[in-house]
């Protein structure tokens, strides 16, 4: 006859326990013989009490794994982050590709926003400053921010606080002294060359006119 627990039949019996690094390898037997083998953290066999003969119902071992799993993902969604940055929509692109559902997935990056791991707001400020300080304009800052899923709401926000006069001064001394490496070239050529590395940056054809208007042209004529 199979255990019961207040008026609940009984489904699957801890059976084998094995350590293994940091988790532990569980083997259950159901009342049909069928084993079911599950890792677990060291945590996880404290809060659930998991014990050798101990017997759980099916209910009480898809919560357990369901927790156990939802928390090996939040682990590597951290582990993710701290490789670098990431917007809400880079986490939740990357759990998509796990087993998760739809509300675990939600309540794992909602658990990252409120311990302050994820925050689309800081990130797109340090972007920006990242991206201007790197010579790229607002054309591919913005165009970058809207496919990590930043709002336009959130990218106007911010880029309309770049001062564009000091994106300028800072462009002109940065590609004044790329004009230096390229005196062997004719002006015309410096010129296209210059062009056609800040529109590859994102910036714009005014920007870049007024860019190249201050700067010194010089040509090395041999």
């Amino acid at each position: 006859m199979m255990p019961q627990v207040e008026n609940k039949e009984l489904d699957v019996v801890c059976k084998k326990i094995k350590k293994e690094r940091n988790n532990y390898k569980v083997t259950f037997l159901s009342k049909d013989d069928e084993e079911k083998v599950y890792k677990f953290s060291e945590d996880h066999m404290v809060e659930y009490r998991i014990t050798l003969d101990k017997w759980f119902t099916n209910e009480e071992l898809d919560k357990i794994i369901k927790s156990c799993n939802l928390s090996k993902w939040y682990s590597k969604a951290l582990n993710y982050i701290f490789i670098k940055p990431r917007t809400k929509k880079e986490i939740k692109d990357y759990l998509s590709k796990s087993d998760l559902d739809d509300e675990s997935i939600k309540s794992i990056i909602e658990k990252l926003e409120s311990y302050k791991y994820l925050n689309d707001e800081e990130y797109t400020k340090s972007f920006i400053d990242l991206s201007l300080s790197n010579g790229f304009g607002k054309k591919y800052i913005i165009h970058s921010l809207k496919r990590l899923g930043i709002s336009d709401e959130l990218i106007n926000i911010y880029i309309t606080e770049v001062d564009e006069r000091s994106i300028i001064a800072d462009l002109i001394k940065k590609y004044q002294k790329i004009e230096l490496t390229l005196i062997t070239f004719p002006v015309n050529k410096q010129k296209l060359k210059l062009m056609t590395k800040m529109a590859q940056k994102g910036i714009s054809s005014s920007i870049i006119q007024e860019v190249l208007k201050n700067i010194t042209f010089t040509e090395d004529i041999k």
